[in-house]
């Protein structure tokens, strides 16, 4: 029967060469395309309905709620007015 020896490595005696280093790889991130400046986000306060924007408002929703004539036309001016 053979005997199984451990093989022990003494720094500095019987160790192997270090293999020199190798300088690694440059690594390039690819640059990511633009598509366009950024846009400052808008502060303008939102446009307010003209006084022909209400009436036409009123008008369609008076008409959908069924008015018809005069009481659509009370209607219109009671709402536009508020």
């Amino acid at each position: 029967m053979s005997e199984v020896v451990a093989q022990v490595i003494v720094p500095g005696v019987n160790a192997p060469p270090i293999p020199p280093r190798r300088p690694s790889p440059q690594i390039q991130v690819p640059a990511i395309p633009q598509l366009g400046a950024v846009q400052p986000p808008n502060y303008l306060p939102l446009p307010q309905n003209s006084f022909s924007d209400r009436v036409l408002q009123c008008n369609q929703v008076g008409a959908a709620g069924g008015l018809i004539g005069a009481d659509l036309d009370a209607y219109v001016r009671l709402c536009v007015n508020q």
